[in-house]
């Protein structure tokens, strides 16, 4: 694309005399930005194009305009903004990354989940513009655990074939991509296990030059607001297995399975130890129950096979599954659990014992995210063995 540098320095500097006057600028005026606009309306080569990030487009002399002015206000001045403009014209493939922070998850070190997908501490993010804003937090926000910056962040790498388009042309929104990091942050809360939270997103593009092209950022409503995250340690390794397995899920074990994780990270949000019990129970039934009778039992049983260990393991196994189950039925009769539970013997703080059970409930989905889908119970059952 070509453009006549001249006709827009003169733009530039007819804005900065439109604005020259007034004593308090923080950002170059309507008036001004209107004079380099028309500029670069005159410009056959740009007038009709979009930007783009795959998502979201604008019409490039549109957003152009504010930028150039505001480099040559307050940065470099003219030269430099111009320079930054043949730069951007010059550009066809792209590289950005779809990022969410996370919170309750502390990552040592950068992590290669997948080809696309990397977990990296948050200070290792932090000349992220939009990473910046949560990494000074306030007592105001919610909910809760934002109170405190984000511990790690989670990135898709993507590739943009062309950031210019036809501006009659419509960015085509895959809202598969965009809800796939809330899977992955589900499936990552199994690699402890451990309670993590991140439901805001956006894109940032990894040329510097593009860094003033953002779209905002988006959120997916959570119908549970997590108040402490502070439920076990992360386990890199176990993260490292399990995420590119659950993203191979395909058909109807990865239907049950998401449902699963889902729900079992409600259980590390929940503030009451018998709601808790409730998703771990809807968790437990997705993966290892029938829908027929001797729910309880079977569940048990399954768990424990599933597992494995010697004769003593299996048997707490189970047992606290059908505690748990126990817990819930309490919740869905009473509406509430009681404050102890008795389990081998001796009375628990119930939250302690829900604890024990997360983790069980943890190991059940991490096995069936290995083997690749819910195993042939009849069998399992019958040799006595996974």
């Amino acid at each position: 694309m070509k453009i006549d540098k001249n006709k827009i320095r003169s733009a530039i500097v007819a804005a900065i005399e439109a604005d020259k006057l007034k004593t308090i600028l923080t950002t170059p005026s309507d008036s001004a930005k209107q004079i380099v606009e028309l500029a670069l309306e005159c410009e056959h080569d740009i007038r009709d194009i979009t930007i783009s990030n795959g998502q979201t487009s604008y019409r490039f002399t549109a957003w152009l305009a504010p930028i150039l002015l505001g480099r040559a206000y307050f940065r470099a001045g003219i030269d430099d903004a111009l320079a930054w403009l043949d730069r951007i014209l010059q550009i066809r493939e792209s590289e950005l990354s779809i990022v969410m922070p996370l919170w309750g998850l502390k990552a040592e070190r950068p992590l290669d989940l997948t080809e696309q997908v990397r977990l990296l501490p948050a200070t290792e993010f932090s000349q992220s513009h939009y990473l910046s804003q949560f990494m000074r937090p306030s007592p105001q926000n919610l909910p809760t655990y934002r109170w405190e910056p984000p511990s790690s962040v989670l990135l898709k790498r993507q590739t943009i074939e062309s950031i210019f388009a036809a501006a009659d042309e419509i960015a085509e929104v895959d809202w598969s991509e965009l809800d796939q990091l809330h899977d992955i942050r589900n499936c990552l809360a199994l690699a402890g296990p451990v309670a993590v939270a991140g439901d805001i997103q956006w894109m940032e593009f990894t040329n510097p030059d593009l860094s003033d092209f953002i779209s905002g950022t988006w959120s997916r409503a959570q119908e549970i607001q997590a108040h402490i995250l502070d439920f076990g340690s992360f386990d890199p390794e176990l993260a490292i297995a399990l995420v590119p397995a659950f993203l191979n899920l395909t058909g109807e074990a990865r239907n049950k399975i998401y449902l699963a994780s889902d729900r079992f990270v409600r259980a590390l949000w929940r503030h009451d130890a018998g709601e808790a019990a409730l998703e771990l129970g809807i968790t437990l039934d997705s993966l290892l129950g029938d829908g027929a009778g001797e729910l309880v039992f079977k569940v048990g049983l399954r768990a424990a096979l599933l597992i494995g260990g010697d004769l003593n393991e299996r048997q707490q196994r189970r047992e606290i599954v059908k505690k748990a189950y126990d817990l819930r039925s309490k919740v869905v009769h009473n509406g509430t659990a009681a404050k102890t539970v008795t389990f081998q013997g001796q009375n628990r703080l119930t939250k302690d014992f829900v604890g024990l059970a997360i983790r069980e409930t943890a190991e059940v989905v991490r096995k069936v995210i290995i083997l690749g889908g819910v195993p042939n119970w009849n069998d399992v059952e019958l040799s006595g063995q996974v």
